[in-house]
């Protein structure tokens, strides 16, 4: 059935060519006018790979994702829909801009390295003072303009010039000067060890695309950015730098300036002023609001108008009239917090009368949602409670899902310091950093710890004393369960020397077709190759390989890739299981030199200027293999007995030890790692619920840590990352999905998905709230000195006479107080509770938020 849009809507759907701005204020249908202006663009001839599609928040992006895939299906595939993050990470891995093996950290690794230069640094504002500092370093080392500028000069300006008069070096520092010394020494440690912050990813994004004068990379005709109100400058820079303005193209960016709640993180709302310059003449606002009865929404209307400033002509109108009940809008008074708890927990009592509707209870402070998530467990009603520590960024959790990252991609070195940390092999991420480094200079891997014979040496012993088959394949793709083999190509080497005469190299008939081109664009030379080349059939062919080989292990270039597909090729040809030791020159070259920009097999002859092509055919591939082999094992001559020697010592000792229940989870892991899932009917949820069993029982981690939620999580793991569409491994889930796994996924995106939770109440705080909707809302503790804080009713009392500076900062905190509890309100879809008391947690007088002065004579009092 085809939606029906108003006039409003349709305007937005249908703007094209040039910048438009669009108001959205809650409920009027945002989401769904984002994914249709996506299927008219591509009715108008827009390919999906010209369209990016940007938001703040993960949550948001799901949502659009998935609302784009209910109207164009799979092919939402083409899209890129994600927040400025993830798109900057994509784009300088998938690039080269990065190292290959850098790892990114979060905010708990982030204060864990700050951890180890002071003890008195300890806040979540001294911790983000230091990551300003570093990234406003960062831009002002490479000159880039103040309009992208992070953070403002005139708060960071002097610590740059400090830095810049001591050489950068924090031991070069002079004065007292703790925060710029501290920031110095975790620039300089994030660079020793490969890592990279979120602040990072945006300044290097940025510094590439803006010296990008020969359009190396890629750019949009056609951006949409939703929450522009919650970006910060450098971010809008980025976005400002993907659109392609050279012919015609469309830029839409959509926001609420009264749900602008994101200053600390360096959001500013000046953004939508500058917007509303860009997109003069194209500013449109969506006037009508679907969502909310007539009798809620006054009270948005009247609370926007009066405490944000917002024109009457902007404000949304309802679309339908309801009749309003006595206790669909309650105001309630409470002497102390445990009489509000009493009430709440009364009137959610009442709301869960309703059949099938969800209440959510927004309180201020994380110690709030704990204290009424007793008093409800106490009365035994079910709740979800998603405030404090995130069960994603526990350690039980980052122990778990780094168990995956390394199984998938064991040179990460920040995933193995989580792993190691968390099983208590040492005491900190740092300390199992500076282990990790250890072994890389003695060219290992933490996985080397569970091998009889570390992996370098274990190749030189065998490259010494064996003969081994060198091979590669060209393919009609990259799905190694049902594409198939056009070429193979090899030669024996026997002690380090290519055997005379072994050369085999055949094409294999296939009726599926190639590509015409490969990644970058190029022209596919095998096409060529295979027309000029005589084909032998799929079944002599491969049976043909296989005599070849014999028992000789087989070493090629991103083995696992052509091993794998090698294997499906034979069972789906010949009904036959193979197996075969395996060697790869892309795991020996990350060892022997972990520092290079790029693992591919071009770069590397260039890098390290070996002789041979990288041709993408696999006659010539292979040779070029041999070149980078032969200089990994002259690199590596005598690394054997210095690795025998460390793995000896009490810490590498202990390590081991620490790893040992582990072992038997990383044999059953990878002996069905790229296996059919059909054949092996396990996927990622399965495999996470096993590990996280076995883990809790050898008391690696806490189950506590993980409660109640992680059986929500791996219902939205079954629901959201087991597709079930097409035929996958289970690497493909593990690969396709690590990042979110390990960096994107929260406790928000879990309530947002209404078919896999049994709840229907939940507690969390104002901030995890915003983008989501309930149809019962409570605001707990709607006190003054709350809602606004009581330090800024302090700095605006003129009695109190602070600097005229500190005023104006005060008065730009009430706006965002009040736009915070303009967000809260905002949540309600059917019915809301204003809850405050008189006494505030620590004995003092508190009263109701004078936020609510102009909109309490439309609440009934309960």
């Amino acid at each position: 059935m085809n939606k029906t849009y108003d006039e409003e809507q349709l305007r937005a759907i249908n703007a094209n060519g040039g910048h438009y701005l669009v108001l959205a204020p809650p409920g009027c249908g945002k989401t769904d006018i984002l994914s249709e202006r996506i299927v008219r663009a591509r009715q108008q001839g827009v390919d999906f790979s010209e369209m990016l599609c940007l938001t703040f928040t993960n949550r948001a992006s799901r949502g659009m994702r998935d609302r784009i895939k209910e109207k164009v299906g799979e092919e939402v595939a083409g899209i890129f829909v994600g927040n400025v993050h993830r798109y900057c990470s994509r784009f300088l891995f998938d690039n080269e801009i990065v190292p290959e093996n850098a790892s990114i950290i979060d905010d708990e690794d982030h204060e864990d390295i700050i951890r180890m230069f002071t003890q008195s640094l300890y806040t979540r504002s001294h911790f983000n003072t230091i990551e300003n500092i570093d990234a406003y370093i960062s831009q002002r080392q490479l000159s880039q303009p103040a309009s992208a500028l992070f953070m403002p000069e005139e708060k960071y300006e002097d610590y740059y010039k400090v830095a810049r008069k001591a050489e950068f070096d924090p031991d070069k520092v002079e004065g007292s000067f703790e925060f710029l010394t501290v920031a110095l020494k975790y620039r300089r440690y994030k660079a020793e060890h490969h890592l990279l912050s979120f602040s990072d990813l945006l300044i290097t994004a940025y510094e590439t695309l803006r010296n990008d004068r020969d359009h190396k990379y890629k750019r949009y005709r056609w951006i949409q950015v939703d929450e522009v109100q919650d970006l910060n400058s450098l971010q809008m820079a980025i976005i400002d730098q993907l659109l392609d303005t050279s012919g015609q193209f469309t830029a839409m960016y959509l926001g609420d300036e009264q749900q602008a709640i994101f200053s600390f993180l360096g959001a500013k709302l000046g953004q939508l002023e500058l917007l509303k310059d860009r997109c003069s003449g194209h500013i449109l606002t969506l006037g009508t609001n679907y969502r909310s009865p007539d009798y809620l929404l006054d009270v948005f209307n009247t609370y926007a108008q009066t405490e944000l400033g917002v024109d009457p002509a902007l404000l949304p109108h309802p679309n339908h009239s309801t009749e309003k009940d006595k206790f669909d809008l309650i105001l309630t008074g409470n002497k102390t917090s445990e009489d509000e708890d009493d009430r709440i927990a009364k009137m959610v009592d009442y709301y869960l009368g309703f059949d099938d509707e969800r209440v959510a209870i927004l309180v201020p402070t994380n110690k709030a949602a704990d204290r009424i998530s007793r008093r409800l467990t106490e009365e035994v009603i079910d709740h979800l409670k998603i405030s404090g520590t995130d069960m994603v960024k526990t350690q039980s959790y980052k122990t778990l899902s780094s168990f995956f990252t390394v199984n998938v991609n064991c040179f990460n070195s920040m995933a193995w310091a989580r792993l190691l940390s968390g099983i208590d092999a040492f005491n900190s991420k740092t300390k199992a950093m500076a282990f990790i480094k250890e072994l890389r200079g003695l060219m290992m891997t933490p996985a080397d710890l569970m091998a009889t014979v570390p992996y370098v040496a274990r190749f030189n012993r065998d490259y010494e004393t064996r003969e081994m088959v060198f091979f590669d394949t060209e393919t009609t793709g990259l799905n190694v369960l049902e594409d198939d083999i056009v070429q193979i190509a090899a030669f024996k080497v026997d002690k380090g020397v290519k055997v005379p005469d072994s050369d085999f190299n055949i094409f294999l008939e296939t009726d599926k077709p190639l590509p015409q081109t490969l990644s970058g664009g190029l022209a596919n030379p095998m096409l060529e190759a295979y027309a000029h080349n005589p084909h032998y059939s799929r079944e002599e062919g491969l049976r043909m390989f296989l005599d070849y080989i014999g028992d000789c292990p087989l070493l090629g270039h991103n083995v696992a890739y052509d091993y794998r597909i090698l294997r499906n090729n034979v069972e789906r040809t010949l009904q036959e299981i193979v197996s075969f030791d395996t060697y790869d020159s892309l795991h020996l070259i990350k060892c022997v030199n972990p520092r290079l920009r790029s693992y591919k097999l071009v770069n590397l002859l260039s890098a390290l200027q070996l002789e041979g092509k990288n041709s993408h055919l696999a006659d010539e591939d292979i040779e070029a293999t041999k070149a980078l082999v032969d200089y990994c094992y002259e690199k590596s001559a005598g690394i054997a007995p210095l690795q025998r020697d460390f793995l000896l010592t009490p810490e590498a000792s202990r390590a081991r030890s620490k790893m040992e229940p582990l072992m038997p989870l990383f044999e059953n892991l990878q002996s069905i790692l790229y296996k059919p899932i059909s054949s092996t009917n396990r996927n990622i949820a399965d495999e996470q619920k096993d590990v996280m069993d076995a883990m809790v029982s050898e008391g690696l981690i806490r189950i506590k840590d993980l409660e109640d939620k992680f059986d929500i999580y791996l219902k939205y793991v079954q629901s959201e990352w087991v597709s079930g569409e097409r035929e996958e491994t289970l690497f493909d889930q593990i690969d396709a999905h690590i990042g979110e796994m390990t960096a994107s996924i929260n406790e928000g995106d879990l309530v947002n998905s209404e078919n896999l939770i049994q709840e229907r109440v939940f507690v969390m705080t104002v901030y995890k709230g915003k983008g989501l909707e309930f149809d019962n809302v409570v605001i707990l503790s709607a006190n003054d000195g709350t809602y606004p804080f009581y330090t800024v009713n302090e700095a605006l009392n003129p009695l109190n006479r602070y600097p005229k500076k500190l005023v104006a900062k005060a008065e730009k905190d009430r706006l965002e107080d009040a736009r915070k509890f303009y967000v809260a309100l905002t949540r309600a879809k059917k019915r809301l509770c204003v809850s405050y008391t008189d006494m505030n947690s620590y004995g003092r007088y508190a009263g109701i938020t004078p936020f609510m002065n102009a909109i309490g004579h439309l609440f009934t009092w309960g």
